[in-house]
């Protein structure tokens, strides 16, 4: 039986003999920039998504149609499998106001107004086009339990 380092000084030797070392040194060039790897996947995530784009059809907060990001309002870690693929959970929004919401930097208040933290800073509200006039498109009472538990464990 042999380890790794060894069968490959042993292919090597066999490889320089063949005149075949340039493959060896091309594959393991390619070994390190490549990997395989399993990825779970989010079962239901298309359909949470195309729920989404049928509620809202463009950003909840800015109208825009365009690179939309279906975001979880109760992380989808935290939720059950019940609330990851409810649509109330969900809010459709551009890439900026989507970084933002997750990573804490806004939020939305039980009316569907704008929530911006502190830490976010002026310089970088103002461009990324965040103001404190923003607000929820639409807002129905099935989204307050979600926006209260961001507000309680995500917002800053």
């Amino acid at each position: 039986m042999l380890d790794a380092h060894s069968f490959a000084w042993i292919l090597s030797s066999q490889m320089e003999k063949e005149g075949k070392l340039g493959d060896l040194v091309e594959v393991q060039e390619n070994l390190a920039t490549e990997r395989e790897s399993k990825v779970k996947t989010r079962v239901g995530q298309e359909k949470f998504r195309s729920d989404l784009q049928d509620y809202w059809s463009v950003c909840a907060v800015t109208g825009c149609s365009k690179l939309l990001t279906a975001s979880h309002i109760k992380p989808w870690a935290k939720s059950s499998p019940s609330e990851r693929l409810d649509p109330f959970n969900g809010l459709l929004l551009s890439p900026a106001l989507d970084q933002c919401f997750d990573a804490g930097y806004i939020s939305f208040d039980n009316d569907g107004e704008i929530m911006i933290s502190p830490q976010l800073g002026d310089q970088s509200r103002e461009a990324m086009g965040i103001d404190a006039s923003m607000k929820l498109a639409t807002f129905d009472n099935r989204h307050k339990e979600y926006l209260d538990y961001h507000r309680k464990h995500v917002f800053k």
